[in-house]
């Protein structure tokens, strides 16, 4: 998955989602933390969260600063 950074340079909201239905906003766009993300994500094993490798514009990748992509994986049930 890839998300906004929380007050990263793209913006990433702070807020709650409890306080993006009482403000009726994202803010143009919640932001999130590895811990966040790890919380969020807890029936799942992380495989990686990092920040995204930034490519230059006329590139064959995409890759912009300001953003996290994290991979999980379902956990094995035992």
């Amino acid at each position: 998955m890839t998300c906004f950074i929380e007050n990263g340079p793209l913006g990433g909201a702070a807020i709650s989602d409890l306080d993006v239905y009482r403000q009726q906003s994202l803010q143009g766009g919640l932001g999130f933390t590895e811990q966040k993300l790890i919380q969020i994500f807890e029936d799942f094993a992380v495989i990686e969260i990092r920040k995204m490798k930034e490519y230059p514009s006329d590139s064959s990748r995409f890759g912009v600063n300001g953003l996290l992509t994290a991979l999980f994986q379902k956990k094995k049930v035992d």
